[in-house]
């Protein structure tokens, strides 16, 4: 893992350089959280971070219609978030590869 850190700033946003992430909780019934990602030095929406089930880990959505660009440390840091969830949510699995209560 990188060297990465993210300073948590509240109850549902973490930062870390110019990266803002924050949790916009589960949709109704759902099992993983949804999260944006903003840029810190002008807020601009980036894009999501959200569970996608057929390959059973969190990925980065950009939002698309903008010119968005991102350099290595910006990919670095998104990609360290989404290992961080995804690592997270796979240790609360149960045996089956889902949440025991499912």
């Amino acid at each position: 893992m990188s060297d990465i850190v993210f300073e948590q700033v509240n109850e549902n946003t973490w930062k870390s350089g110019f990266l803002a992430f924050r949790d916009l909780g589960r949709n109704e019934g759902g099992v993983t959280h949804r999260y944006e990602v903003w840029s810190g030095a002008q807020p601009v929406i980036l894009g999501w971070v959200v569970w996608k089930s057929a390959w059973r880990r969190y990925t980065f959505k950009p939002v698309t219609g903008y010119d968005t660009w991102f350099d290595s440390l910006c990919l670095t840091t998104i990609a360290t978030f989404v290992t961080l969830r995804t690592d997270e949510r796979k240790a609360q699995w149960g045996q089956q590869g889902r949440y025991p209560d499912r």
